[in-house]
C-alpha cells in the first residue's frame, strides 16, 4: 500500500508540471505578437530617424545656399561716379591762363581778338566703358562681383588651353536662378539616376566676356557657364529694400546704387528626392514646402536722403 500511494502521488505531480497543447500555442502566439510589436517599434524609430536626418540635411543645404548667395551679394561692386570738380577747376584755370597768353600779340603786346577754346570735361560719366551693375527680379538676380580667382582657375591659362568658362578674372558676373530642367549645363553635383532634374543654378562668367557677348541681362535657363549647386531647391525668391519699402525688382543703374538689404527665400520641396524623375513642381504651397528666409545687408549701399 505504501508503494502504491507513492507511485500515484508521483504521477499526480508529473501531470501538474506538464504543458498542454493549447498553452503552448498561446505562448507561441504571444511571443510572436511581442516580436512583431518590437519590430514595428524599431521600424517606426528608424523611419522617424531617417526623416529627421533628411530634414537636418535639407536645413544644412538651405543654410549653405543662403551663405553662398550672401557672400556673392556682399562682394558686389557698386558704381560710384568720382568727384572731378577740383580737377576740372584746375584745368579751367590753366586753360584760361593759356588762352590769355595766346590772345596777346607778341609784337605789340596788345590782346588780339579771337575765339577762346572751351575747356573739355575731364571725364564724361555718360560714356564710361565699364559700369558694374546689379539687376534682379523676384526669381533671379545678377551682380558683378570682385573676387580674386582661385589657383585652379589659372590652370587653363598656364596650360595654354582656351576655355572661356574658366577664364581667370577678378570681376565676374554672377547670377542665381532656379530651373527645373538640366539644359545641358554642367551640374557639378552627382545624383542617383532617379533624381529630379534641375534645381538652383549659379552662373559665373567673366564680366568682359559677358559684355562682349552682350549677355548682361537676367538669366532663366542654364548654359555652359551655369553650375547646379543645389538640386533640392524648387524655388528661390528675392526682395529688395530701398530704405522705406520692399520691392520686387531692382536695377542699380536706374536706382543709382544698391538696395540697403536683400531678402532671400529658399523653398525646398521634400518630394523632389522622393518622386525622382516623375517629380512635377506644382507651385509654392506652405503646407508642403520648407521655406528658409534670410536678409542680407549690403555694406556698400547708401540710404537715399
Amino acid at each position: 500500500m505504501i508503494y502504491q500511494k507513492t507511485t500515484s502521488s508521483r504521477l499526480r505531480t508529473s501531470v501538474r508540471n506538464a504543458y498542454t497543447l493549447l498553452e503552448l500555442i498561446l505562448a507561441l502566439a504571444l511571443s510572436l505578437v511581442v516580436i512583431m510589436a518590437i519590430g514595428m517599434a524599431i521600424q517606426l524609430y528608424l523611419v522617424a530617424l531617417t526623416n529627421q536626418q533628411n530634414y537636418i540635411e535639407r536645413k544644412t543645404i538651405a543654410r549653405g545656399v543662403g551663405e553662398m548667395v550672401a557672400n556673392d551679394l556682399r562682394g558686389g561692386i557698386q558704381y560710384k561716379a568720382a568727384d572731378y570738380s577740383d580737377l576740372e577747376n584746375l584745368v579751367q584755370s590753366q586753360m584760361m591762363m593759356i588762352n590769355q597768353a595766346a590772345s596777346i600779340d607778341p609784337t605789340t603786346g596788345e590782346p588780339t581778338e579771337g575765339e577762346s577754346s572751351e575747356t573739355p570735361p575731364v571725364v564724361d560719366e555718360d560714356n564710361v566703358a565699364f559700369r558694374p551693375t546689379m539687376i534682379g527680379d523676384n526669381t533671379s538676380i545678377l551682380i558683378d562681383v570682385s573676387r580674386l580667382p582661385r589657383l585652379d582657375e589659372y590652370n587653363p591659362l598656364i596650360a595654354n588651353v582656351e576655355s572661356p568658362v574658366q577664364t581667370p578674372s577678378d570681376i565676374k558676373s554672377v547670377a542665381y536662378f532656379v530651373s527645373l530642367t538640366d539644359g545641358g549645363a554642367d551640374t557639378g553635383v552627382e545624383f542617383a539616376g532617379t533624381a529630379a532634374p534641375g534645381g538652383l543654378y549659379r552662373r559665373a562668367i567673366d564680366r568682359a566676356v559677358a559684355s562682349y557677348n552682350g549677355d548682361t541681362g537676367l538669366v532663366a535657363n542654364p548654359d555652359e557657364y551655369s553650375r547646379l549647386v543645389a538640386g533640392e531647391v524648387a524655388e528661390i525668391q528675392f526682395r529688395y529694400f530701398d530704405g522705406e519699402e520692399w520691392l520686387n525688382q531692382w536695377d542699380s543703374v536706374e536706382s543709382g546704387g544698391f538696395p540697403t538689404a536683400i531678402e532671400i527665400v529658399i523653398v525646398l520641396d521634400p518630394q523632389r528626392t522622393l518622386a525622382g524623375q516623375n517629380y512635377a513642381y506644382s507651385g509654392f504651397n506652405a503646407d508642403q514646402m520648407e521655406t528658409y528666409r534670410t536678409v542680407v545687408h549690403l555694406p556698400a549701399a547708401e540710404v537715399e536722403e
